[in-house]
């Protein structure tokens, strides 16, 4: 079951849904593309039955998965397992090509834990808020 395409604008950013389809073994795939302004992030969020990989297309930046905290830039293929927060921010601009492969329906939707950055210690036991 194929799903139409469709494009989202955030504060600063803009993603499209490329193609999102049920597979026969009920797992759902969903391949989208980003683009991030420079000093711009997405929250810090969390899927709980959806694993993504994202490839970083253009331009660096840091992203936080787990707890851990590394700089990315253009060609770093990120994994990010389901249930593990992760949130990036662009230091140039950004572009990134997302699949995400899980169960669920169409619209399960991404926990958004409402921290920003600036809100985020990094710790040898993962984050904290501050």
């Amino acid at each position: 079951m194929n799903r139409l395409t469709a494009e989202y604008d955030f504060d600063g950013g803009r993603y499209w849904i490329l193609d999102c389809r049920q597979e026969p073994s009920g797992h759902i795939v969903m391949t989208s593309k980003y683009v991030l302004e420079p000093s711009y992030q997405l929250a810090y969020a969390n899927h709980s039955m959806r694993s993504k990989v994202w490839v970083v297309t253009h331009g660096d930046g840091e992203f936080i998965h787990n707890g851990e905290s590394r700089q990315v830039r253009a060609g770093d293929v990120l994994q990010i397992m389901a249930g593990k927060p992760h949130c990036i921010r662009a230091v140039t601009e950004m572009k990134w090509a997302e699949v995400q492969v899980g169960i669920g329906g169409f619209n399960e939707v991404e926990e958004q834990l409402k921290v920003w950055w600036g809100e985020l210690e990094l710790m040898d036991e993962g984050v904290l808020l501050q």
